[in-house]
């Protein structure tokens, strides 16, 4: 095997590459659980004042989407994982680097808090955490269990504290014990700790609202439903759960004045939720997928109410239900007491509820049969008297207007008493709303996208139409979209336009906001100087305006509306390490996609360079490389190579590109030491970093680097097909070291070699093939 044939791999150039930006949170999709629309109608209301622990391994702290809302904790884990930062990113990130990087509650604080030993924290309260997520899981454990009491245990010591946990991925595995042991795609939740009352427990969904097969199924082991909700999750339950904790905060900031008892907002968030597969609760789903649009809603109308019982008492509260409602829905929930280990049944304090309507009649709450056949615990919902749950909802459809009555009812024997918490909510006849697009959400051109809506028509099929917003004309999507699914898949024209779609029901017709359809942008950095940085992107369109960002303190931040696609800051302005842009229209009505956001001292690009590059080719020639950033201020480039201490122009080429290269034909023997010079239009010029080829002759062996640091490494490269021996000596011709190569590339340690002149031998076989000079420094 002849050498020139490999050279190319192994000559060790300097290279200014770019380093991998922060990971995108796979997947992310904050539209299936219209959390996208509170972001919308209120980017306030994103859990400022709340702090959530993340309960596993760590999270990396300085993560530029967590930025200036971590708090440091000595219960944090050492071990920082990926895993860990995309459930941090998902409950709070802010989307600085990349809008995929956006959580539920980009405003909340977040603190990390290592899940070893499984059981609850000691202290919640010395950094006011309300909202505990937990993103993980053990093996099916069907009883209630230490960590379950625990659980259960911490929030009756601490009320405002809420418990988030994933269901599990275990969805078609069958539990080995307990009632449910051998029945197949039930009971198969993830640990003891999933067992506990007073948690969310959450399940996964996909893009368009189905169960995910994975996502771990109920009951708990006692028949109790779970899990709680369901969420997208792209990871599974993982990511649902850290969904649902995002928005848990959101809502205890919403309640903030009216107190954060976590029984209350389990009932929001299970209220507020959307029913899906099996009507009212099951084991699939719980009470429905998250809906935070809802909830907020649900919230910040004050649908809700809080009480004490005691025992035997019965509490009436009124409540007046209008005219035209198409759904009532009521929730009862309360944070039971923890019952003892390994108890057969987990409730304790078995409240009763019911409505009453105008007219006397009575209407009790959704149960399940909890009963471990499979035809059984696939049902649907019945009403009845529930002794399981600590959680209760009742539905009414189309239900009377006027006075309506609710009775909360404590046993004859509880302990004490017990604190409570209402939610409820009603949709009226013929509401249909958009959540998707709506203003500012992203749309890119020429991309699928999935349309979605809320809807309560009874109409089976709509037409779908869009129009550019200044054009009269509505250009048809589908003529018959099922109504009832929600959503409807779309490809983005390839255009630029703010633009509408609308819905067609019978003679209703309902627009959605304004949006802006652009292609999705990239932010290039042409040049990072000491003084000043050129960035620059692709164009939208040659109409298009495009708004600036920058990173501050927590947040991208808007800098300037700029018409051009490149823009040169001075730093002494504009001093922030991240930039983004989003395209808009002269109208400025709506932004379209923002790019991502690099860290500009991160690209490999210095003042103007991007890369150079020095390679001995196979013909033993030197390629040379040099890659700019921007040819913005820039006259010509000239290629150089040291000669007799000096350096003189190899070749001048005009700056008219972004790539540039040059072929040396006569390197000389030894060291050969380029570099590349550019001259500026000011008539500045910049230097790059130099680079050292060796060349050895037309040799099947190569010794380099050649001078080599006397604690360096030497590096012998030859042909494994021939067993090569390398001897080193002193200038008195005393061996030093022997070393046979029988791979391409042996490295040869020289272990704090004294600095001097050595010379080296290499022999193929026996017969003497060349040596040389080495200078050890």
């Amino acid at each position: 095997m002849k050498l020139r044939t490999l050279l190319f791999f192994l000559v060790l150039p300097c290279l200014m590459q770019a380093q991998q930006e922060e990971l995108s949170v796979p997947g992310q999709n904050l539209f299936v659980n219209k959390i996208n629309v509170v972001q919308s109608l209120g980017p306030s209301l994103n859990g400022t004042g709340i702090t959530v622990s993340i309960k596993e391994f760590g999270f990396d702290t300085t993560d530029v989407d967590l930025r200036g809302r971590v708090l440091a904790s000595p219960n944090a884990s050492t071990n920082l994982t990926i895993h860990a930062n995309i459930i941090a990113s998902l409950v709070g990130g802010a989307g600085n680097a990349d809008l995929q990087g956006r959580g539920a509650a980009p405003g909340c604080q977040l603190v990390s808090s290592s899940f070893v030993g499984l059981q609850p924290d000691t202290d919640y309260s010395t950094q006011n955490i309300t909202v505990q997520n937990h993103s993980y899981g053990v093996d099916i454990q069907n009883w209630y269990g230490a960590e379950a009491v625990a659980y259960d245990q911490t929030t009756a010591e601490n009320s405002n504290l809420l418990h988030v946990f994933s269901a599990g991925n275990k969805g078609d595995s069958i539990s080995q014990s307990g009632t449910y042991a051998g029945v197949v795609g039930f009971a198969n939740l993830t640990g003891n700790f999933k067992m506990a009352k007073n948690v969310l427990l959450v399940g996964a969904v996909d893009s368009v609202g189905q169960v995910d097969p994975r996502s771990s199924r109920g009951p708990a082991y006692d028949g109790h439903i779970k899990p709680d909700l369901v969420a997208f999750g792209y990871d599974g339950s993982s990511g649902a759960a850290a969904l649902v904790s995002g928005s848990a905060a959101v809502i205890q900031q919403t309640l903030a004045n009216d107190g954060l008892s976590s029984d209350l907002v389990r009932a929001i968030l299970i209220n507020a939720a959307d029913d899906i597969a099996a009507p009212g609760p099951d084991f699939k789903s719980g009470f429905g997928n998250l809906n935070l649009k809802n909830a907020v809603f649900l919230a910040f109308n004050k649908n809700f109410a809080q009480g004490t019982i005691s025992e035997g008492q019965t509490i009436s509260l009124p409540l007046n239900i209008p005219d035209k409602v198409r759904q009532f829905k009521i929730t009862l929930a309360w944070n039971d007491p923890p019952a003892a280990l390994l108890a057969p049944k987990a409730l304790l304090h078995d409240l009763d509820f019911s409505l009453l309507d105008p007219l006397g009649n009575e209407y009790f709450p959704w149960v399940l049969n909890s009963f471990p056949q499979l035809d059984s615990l696939r049902q649907p919902a019945h009403r009845g008297r529930d002794t399981l749950n600590n959680v209760e909802q009742i539905t009414i459809d189309f239900p009377f207007a006027g006075l309506w009555e609710i009775r909360v009812t404590a046993p004859p024997a509880l302990n004490g008493s017990q604190d409570f918490a209402l939610a409820w909510s009603w949709d009226t006849l013929q509401h249909f709303d958009w959540t998707y697009p709506r203003l500012n959400d992203p749309t890119p051109s020429n991309r699928e996208v999935i349309l979605r809506w809320e809807n309560n028509f009874p109409d089976s099929f709509a037409r779908l139409e869009w129009r550019p917003f200044f054009s009269p004309d509505w250009r048809l999507i589908k003529d018959s979209v099922p109504l009832q699914q929600g959503w409807q898949r779309w490809v983005l024209p390839d255009t630029f336009t703010e633009a509408q779609v609308r819905m067609i029901i019978g003679g209703y017709e309902f627009r959605s906001e304004i949006f802006l359809i652009s292609k999705a942008l990239r932010m290039k950095i042409g040049f990072n100087c000491p003084d000043s940085v050129m960035l620059f992107w692709n164009a939208a369109h040659l109409n298009a305006q495009y708004q600036l960002f920058g990173l501050g303190a927590k947040y991208m931040e808007p800098i300037s509306i700029v018409a051009d696609t490149f823009i040169v800051l001075q730093k002494s302005a504009f001093p922030q390490p991240r930039f983004a842009v989003a395209s808009l229209t002269s109208e400025k009505d709506a932004l379209g996609p923002r790019s991502p956001a690099p860290d500009i001292s991160k690209q490999g690009v210095s003042c103007y360079f991007h890369g150079f590059l020095a390679n001995l080719n196979a013909d033993f020639g030197v390629d040379l490389d040099l890659t700019v950033g921007t040819i913005y201020g820039l006259s010509k480039i000239f290629f150089e190579k040291q000669s007799a201490g000096t350096f003189v122009v190899l070749d001048e080429q005009a700056a008219d590109r972004l790539d540039y290269s040059f072929l040396d034909q006569n390197p000389q023997k030894g060291i050969n030491t380029y570099r590349a010079r550019l001259l500026l239009n000011n008539g500045a010029t910049l230097l790059s970093d130099t680079i050292k080829v060796y060349f050895e002759g037309e040799n099947n062996w190569w010794v380099f680097p050649n001078p080599v640091p006397s604690q360096g490494v030497l590096n012998l490269v030859a042909s494994p097909e021939e067993q090569t021996e390398f001897s080193l000596f002193d200038v008195l011709g005393k061996l030093i070291l022997e070393k046979t190569a029988d791979e391409l590339l042996v490295e040869i340690p020289l272990n704090g070699l004294a600095k001097g002149i050595y010379f080296y031998k290499v022999r193929d076989g026996k017969e003497f093939v060349g040596g040389g000079k080495l200078v050890v420094e």
